[in-house]
């Protein structure tokens, strides 16, 4: 064989730099939502998971994961042998969401972590990974990524050391959702969702959710 036959053969097998590097992508996204109480964090996350599973734009359609902070924080209570409050004809009262909120501010108070809730979700993320890929989460071992397309919503973040916790772990794959509603709606949307809820304890139940006197709340 002369030597331009041999370059004929080997060009099929070459390969450009982007294709190498794609090879190797994780193609996992991670989206974090964040508003205030009455926003529709919820909705946003729901309007999310719908349109990532769907191929569009050229975008291939991504399996999903949602994983909600009161979820996380509401294990976090268990193991630590405290009382969690069972739903009421299976919603929540506002009484029962301010017990989560008491929660989640004890969660990052007694743990000294400010981003606690955010690493309760990394984990859930790093074993939802290890699941799918029919793997162990053992402990100080890496889940890496398949290179399939996945994303994982996280609903919803509540502290600033959370973001920056977030986006140090998963840099450019992390996506922060600010949902804004006006103060009106979002004190109607209360009102209506709890009926223990009236007018002033909505009120104070917002002012408190959107700033909070302890570093930790």
């Amino acid at each position: 064989m002369n030597q331009v036959a041999q370059v004929v053969q080997l060009r099929p097998q070459q390969r450009d730099s982007r294709s190498a590097v794609l090879d190797h992508a994780a193609n996992e996204l991670i989206f974090a939502v964040v508003g205030h109480v009455g926003s529709g964090t919820s909705e946003v996350a729901k309007t999310l998971d719908s349109l990532l599973k769907t191929a569009s734009a050229g975008l291939p359609a991504h399996e999903v994961q949602i994983f909600k902070a009161s979820d996380l924080i509401a294990e976090w209570a268990a193991d630590a042998g405290k009382q969690v409050p069972a739903l009421v004809d299976g919603k929540k009262t506002l009484q029962i969401v301010e017990q989560f909120q008491d929660f989640g501010d004890a969660m990052r108070k007694d743990t000294g972590d400010f981003a606690a809730v955010a690493r309760a979700f990394a984990v859930k993320v790093r074993k939802c990974r290890a699941e799918r890929l029919g793997l162990m989460a053992t402990p100080n071992e890496p889940i890496l990524p398949d290179g399939s397309p996945r994303a994982y919503i996280l609903d919803s973040i509540r502290h600033p050391a959370e973001v920056e916790l977030l986006r140090h772990i998963y840099q450019d794959a992390f996506v922060l959702v600010g949902v804004v509603c006006e103060e009106s709606t979002r004190l109607n949307r209360v009102t209506t969702k709890y009926p223990d809820a009236g007018r002033a304890k909505a009120l104070d139940f917002m002012r408190r959710d959107a700033k909070a006197v302890q570093k930790h709340g």
